[in-house]
């Protein structure tokens, strides 16, 4: 087995473990900030949380949000080896599209984990200080955690990172379609699903914006079936 193969075979893991690990993300952020101040059936779901509601989950809740950001995490550095092994792929075809598809993805990648990263070292040490901060300590740490998941939620996730993974989806779903058609229609389709999320939050229209957001989960059946898809199908070298 040479080192292509072995590569194939860690990019086929890393995109299976893309949706399980963004489920259990889910599952545990929804479980550290549960508050009657918090609307989980609202258009924008996870994003449309209340930040004070967080500063009230207590330790328990606070424990709860750190390993949510843990798999957050994992779930966007899984995305990396799938960019790499598209390079390697297509680059024959179009080395300098390929290159700047690639790069995309891969900020994607990084800056997705720098977003969890953030939260996770923050969030929960506000957490546990906040029971025992007086009312104006309070009123400081609500508007510190509020400006600051409002700049990962609303900036550095949404939309810098939504355009860059639809830049990736578009490009590579071109290329992949040739090789794989179902699989590169479903890319294609996400990386519109993409631009107009991030269409929608430049516009400010509102209906443009929750069509890309409901349309980017996606991706979690994308990769899986990448993932599956590539394991029983390997890229001849």
């Amino acid at each position: 087995m040479n080192d292509f193969s072995r590569f194939q075979k860690v990019a086929g893991l890393s995109a299976v473990l893309l949706p399980v690990a963004t489920v259990i993300n889910a599952v545990l952020f929804v479980a550290s900030v549960k508050s009657d101040r918090t609307d989980f059936n609202h258009p924008y779901g996870i994003l449309s949380i209340d930040p004070s509601a967080i500063l009230s989950a207590g330790s328990s809740g606070a424990n709860l949000f750190h390993w949510s950001m843990v798999f957050d995490l994992f779930a966007y550095l899984s995305f990396a080896p799938i960019a790499l092994l598209c390079w390697n792929w297509f680059k024959a075809k179009s080395p300098n599209l390929v290159l700047l598809y690639t790069i995309c993805g891969m900020t994607y990648s990084l800056l997705g984990a720098i977003g969890a990263v953030l939260l996770g070292a923050i969030v929960p040490f506000l957490v546990n200080d906040y029971a025992l901060a007086t009312e104006a300590q309070k009123e400081i740490m609500q508007i510190l955690l509020g400006t600051l998941y409002q700049a990962v939620a609303f900036g550095l996730w949404n939309p810098l990172e939504i355009l860059l993974i639809g830049i990736w989806s578009l490009g590579i779903g071109h290329l992949l379609r040739r090789e794989r058609p179902a699989l590169g229609i479903l890319t294609l389709i996400i990386g519109v699903f993409a631009i107009l999320d991030a269409l929608g939050w430049i516009t400010k229209i509102e209906i443009i914006f929750v069509t890309g957001v409901f349309g980017m989960s996606l991706l979690m059946i994308w990769a899986a079936w990448f993932g599956i898809d590539l394991l029983r199908q390997p890229i001849e070298n």
